[in-house]
């Protein structure tokens, strides 16, 4: 996943992702790109972007992916 952020203090993100059958997940990074392996083919996918500091995120901040 990749995001545009004019955020410049920011001190990190927080991305949870889940899918039907899955305990959500969480992943805390640096910048404004994240690397996600453990998906499962065929699943549908909600992944919800956070600032780590709480503070607000002004548009969409949910994107629902089906890995195929």
């Amino acid at each position: 996943l990749n995001f545009v952020s004019n955020h410049e203090k920011s001190n990190g993100w927080i991305i949870r992702y889940t899918a039907e059958g899955e305990t959500e997940k969480t992943i805390r990074f640096d910048g404004t790109q994240v690397s996600i392996t453990d998906l499962t083919m065929g699943k549908t996918y909600t992944f919800t972007l956070e600032d780590q500091d709480g503070a607000p995120i002004i548009g969409s901040n949910q994107v629902i992916h089906t890995i195929r």
